[in-house]
């Protein structure tokens, strides 16, 4: 029987032969979509502060969220209830529905 085996515990990539090669795929972060999601929102925010009761408390979401998706490992639960906060403050307000939107819709990708 002609070729190789490769036995035993392989825990990564592994490539034999002439032409082979092995490649490894970074696993995509879960949590880009909200945090960029987030970014746009707190460029609305930044535009037109006046349209929330309290802009500073909505930006400390948005930095509370940028800091939970730093941690390493991140942070999913205070990303997802800060996502919420975050969330509740502006649809409360009635502004930034599409970025409220994206931002819904990013985190279904959790």
């Amino acid at each position: 029987m002609g070729g190789v085996f490769i036995g035993g515990d392989n825990h990564g990539a592994a490539a034999a032969g002439a032409h082979s090669r092995a490649v490894v795929g970074a696993r995509p972060d879960p949590l880009a979509p909200v945090l960029a999601a987030v970014r746009r929102m707190e460029a609305a925010l930044d535009a037109v502060p006046e349209a929330l009761a309290d802009p500073d408390a909505a930006l400390r979401d948005v930095n509370a969220i940028a800091a939970a998706t730093q941690q390493d490992p991140p942070d999913t639960a205070a990303v997802l209830a800060g996502a919420r906060r975050l969330l509740d403050r502006v649809t409360a307000a009635g502004v930034f529905t599409s970025a409220a939107r994206r931002l819904r819709e990013a985190l279904r990708t959790v």
